[in-house]
C-alpha cells in the first residue's frame, strides 16, 4: 500500500497542535519511516477516516499504541 499523507478537512498547524488535544478514534496502520522511526496512520475522533494522518509515535499516547499492539496480536 502506498503511503500518503492526508491533510484532511482541517490542515493541522503547529499552533493548533500546541493548543488543542486530538483524541485517537483508531490507529489504522503502522510503518517505519526512512529515519527508522515508527509512524501511525491515525483516525481522529470526530473526523472522517478519510481525514486520517500519519503521525510519529511521539504524537500518540502510550495507551493508544498499546491498544493498537493488542489489536495486531488478535
Amino acid at each position: 500500500m502506498a503511503r500518503t499523507r492526508s491533510l484532511g478537512i482541517r490542515a493541522r498547524t503547529a499552533e493548533m497542535i500546541a493548543n488543542d488535544v486530538y483524541h485517537v478514534q483508531e490507529i489504522l496502520e503502522e510503518w517505519e519511516n526512512e529515519e527508522g522511526g515508527t509512524e501511525y496512520l491515525v483516525w481522529w475522533m470526530g473526523y472522517s477516516a478519510r481525514d486520517a494522518t500519519w503521525e510519529p509515535a511521539e504524537n500518540i499516547s502510550a495507551p493508544d499504541i498499546a491498544r493498537w499492539r493488542r489489536h495486531q496480536d488478535e
